[in-house]
């Protein structure tokens, strides 16, 4: 069990409540100063030149806030007009955001320990006054406790804004100089354990899906008889397949290949009740996720009664980045989908089942990459979809792969599952032990 130091006072701060002792508070505004970043757009970023962090990069889920992660820098050319010298930073600076989509991201921020590197758009810099505590405050910044009043003071609804007055009013909290490079020598060592971990177990998640989409892949290619007469399908990605069976047009094979469409007034009609609207965030190979639903009126559901969706239709996401997620909509009361989501209804003769376990196998996902267009080649359209051939046993041959599917993807889901809910506790623990350490909740090894 760690430690508590021998005697705490209380520091006068709701957010921070009790403190070791010798610890105190200090004004933001007198430790340090501040300075702008860059006034450029994403069009003045070059692939060479000189290095910028801009505030895309500082919301980035890479982003520890506590070193300068090398992949999040962007690069702005030499001879840019928009450079500056006060948007230049040295180690030890700290560039904050100063927009946020969210609450949770206010107070989002770069460490620098490198010289060189220019504030970009969106942010602006806070020069430390005193040094020996930079990184220590690097990681109080990442802890709630410190963000609580970050958040308390920002601006906005959709949008929040964080300005320099807004940070320059908070409070810091300051160990010795001797106790601060102790607590960030050790959570740069703790931290880095943990992260080790939750990148081993999030490899073995990506591992275990590679697996799932391997025995979806053999099950619908090759069937579940390992005697089975095989020919070749003539498709490179497809290989051989059971002599019995066809190789249609997915087109032939339904009733409907279509998307829904943004409702009449757009995200101003959603409600949080009613007929269920759904996007590209609530489909998942794995099936439909309702976390982020959102709905909409009868009324509206009536105006877009040709985009609805009912049970046993398969959606197929057809852009962006989940493009190729697909999963059958099992519920009993109608749904809506938007343009993003394509609704693929079987005419009788093909398993609804069957069709997502095609888009979901190496084969469906081999489509979906050779089709994409675009300039981002990030789409997918009707013709495209009618037009993927698709292995095509009878239907009780069917129903056998798919209940094998289903025990066998059932089993594996649930180990990811389990690995998902270890790297959340992990990450969990990690911010938890962030906090504790930088408020003194417990006494770091090492300290005296």
């Amino acid at each position: 069990m760690l430690e508590r130091y021998e005697a705490y006072k209380d520091s006068g701060v709701e957010w921070i409540g009790e403190v070791p002792e010798k610890w105190i508070t200090y004004p933001f505004r007198k430790f340090f100063s501040f300075s702008k970043g860059l006034a450029i757009t994403k069009a003045n970023l070059v692939e060479k030149g000189l290095p910028v962090i801009s505030y895309g990069q500082i919301h980035s889920k890479s982003n520890s806030g506590v070193k300068s992660h090398p992949e999040l820098l962007r690069y702005i050319s030499e001879d840019d007009g928009a450079l500056s010298g006060s948007a230049m930073t040295v180690a030890g600076d700290i560039v904050f955001a100063d927009t946020s989509e969210d609450s949770d991201g206010c107070g989002n921020c770069f460490y620098i320990d490198r010289d060189g590197v220019y504030a970009g758009y969106h942010t602006f810099i806070a020069h430390p006054l005193q040094l020996g505590w930079e990184r220590y405050h690097s990681y109080l910044f990442q802890s709630d406790e410190w963000r609580s009043q970050v958040r308390s003071r920002a601006t906005g609804v959709k949008l929040f804004s964080i300005t320099q007055r807004i940070l320059g009013g908070n409070t810091l909290l300051l160990p010795t100089k001797e106790e601060a490079t102790i607590i960030a020598d050790y959570l740069d060592e703790k931290t880095a354990e943990i992260d080790s971990i939750v990148s081993e177990t999030e490899r073995s998640i990506e591992l275990l899906r590679e697996y799932r989409k391997s025995v979806i892949s053999e099950a619908v290619t090759k069937g579940l008889d390992p005697n089975a007469p095989m020919k070749d399908s003539g498709i490179e990605w497809i290989g051989e397949i059971p002599d019995a069976w066809g190789l249609p047009k997915l087109g032939t094979l339904t009733a409907k290949i279509g998307s829904g469409k943004t409702p009449h007034g757009g995200a101003d009609v959603y409600q949080d009740q009613g007929v269920p609207f759904l996007r590209s965030q609530n489909v998942y190979d794995s099936g439909l996720v309702f976390d982020e639903t959102v709905y909409i009126s009868a009324v509206t559901d009536a105006e877009m009664s040709s985009t609805r969706v009912y049970q046993g239709d398969v959606l197929l996401n057809i852009t962006g980045g989940s493009i190729g997620r697909c999963c059958v909509y099992n519920h009993e009361e109608h749904a809506n989908v938007n343009q993003h989501v394509c609704i693929i209804r079987s005419n009788g003769t093909v398993l609804p089942k069957w069709i997502q376990a095609f888009w979901n196998s190496d084969s469906g996902q081999t489509v979906v990459d050779a089709y994409q267009t675009g300039a981002n080649r990030e789409g997918l359209n009707f013709e495209q979809i009618a037009s993927a051939r698709i292995p095509f046993p009878a239907l009780h041959e069917q129903s056998l792969i798919i209940d094998y599917l289903d025990v066998k993807t059932a089993e594996i889901d649930a180990f990811i599952a389990d690995k998902e809910r270890q790297v959340e506790l992990l990450k969990e623990y990690r911010k938890s032990l962030i906090s504790e350490a930088v408020t003194g909740k417990f006494k770091v090894p090492g300290v005296s």
